[in-house]
């Protein structure tokens, strides 16, 4: 069976949540007219916001 590479958690008209189930690493994707921007999303003290829940074990 193959894995998706990311998971969508939620989104809105312009902002897309995933996670990558392998390190459980949260991006943000800023869908515009000119491109979507990809970006990984960040903790207050500047460490990669990982989702336990999804990362894998």
């Amino acid at each position: 069976m193959k894995r998706e590479k990311f998971v969508k958690l939620t989104s809105s008209s312009y902002i897309t949540i995933f996670v990558d189930p392998e390190t459980g690493v949260e991006y943000a994707m800023n869908s515009a007219i000119n491109g979507d921007v990809v970006s990984p999303l960040y903790n207050a003290d500047g460490s990669l916001k990982v989702n336990e829940e999804y990362r894998k074990k």
